[in-house]
C-alpha cells in the first residue's frame, strides 16, 4: 500500500495546491515524501535506490 499512498498524498497535494491551500499541500507533500523515502531504504541495491529516487514522478514530490 506505501507505493500507492505516496501517490495519492501527492495528487492530494496538488488538488491543495489548485485551491490555493498552500498548508496543507505542503503537508500532503511531506507525508508523500516520507513515505518515498521508507520505500527508498527498502531497496538494498544502491544503484536501484537512486534509479526510484531521481524518477521523474518521485523526483517532483521530493522537491515540492
Amino acid at each position: 500500500m506505501p507505493g500507492e499512498l505516496w501517490q495519492i498524498q501527492a495528487a492530494l497535494g496538488e488538488l491543495y495546491l489548485l485551491t490555493r491551500q498552500v498548508e496543507q499541500a505542503g503537508e500532503a507533500f511531506a507525508s508523500a515524501a516520507m513515505i518515498i523515502h521508507e520505500l527508498a531504504d527498502r531497496i538494498q541495491d544502491e544503484a536501484l535506490q537512486r534509479g526510484f529516487l531521481l524518477a521523474q514522478q518521485i523526483h517532483y514530490v521530493l522537491e515540492r
